[in-house]
């Protein structure tokens, strides 16, 4: 096995994968290949201002969740915040944030995507889905 030239695969499909598009704004839109809950593509916004990165979800993440049937209590509002805390990522009422400086943009959409994901997987606390397990 070529452990090599598969890590360059999996890097030349990611990159295949990625989406981006520019907003009038000032922010871009990316679309990872990774899914949510909902089999829907992990997205969210970035802009540059001053040699900083500014990540937003604008709310997606908490927004999916409360389709989901997910009511957002205190409890799960606490466990929500220190999940993001964790990634380094803010929750702005129901808006996930993050800033990094440009020359961190690999972790910093790294650690984003991967507080979306985790604070996403709260649908598995849904009441219906509890009772199943």
């Amino acid at each position: 096995m070529n452990i090599e030239k598969l890590i360059d695969e999996y890097l030349k499909w990611l990159k295949q994968e990625i989406r981006f598009s520019p907003l009038s704004n000032g922010y871009y839109e990316l679309v990872t290949p990774f899914l949510n809950s909902s089999n829907d593509y992990i997205q969210f916004y970035v802009k540059e201002e001053n040699g900083h990165l500014f990540f937003t979800d604008d709310s997606w993440t908490l927004n999916t969740l409360e389709m989901s049937g997910i009511k957002l209590s205190d409890k799960r509002m606490s466990q929500i915040e220190q999940i993001a805390a964790q990634f380094g990522v803010r929750l702005d009422k129901s808006e996930l944030t993050y800033k990094t400086s440009v020359k961190n943009f690999p972790l910093g959409k790294m650690q984003f995507t991967q507080a979306m994901l985790r604070i996403g997987d709260m649908y598995l606390t849904s009441q219906s889905k509890v009772q199943t397990y």
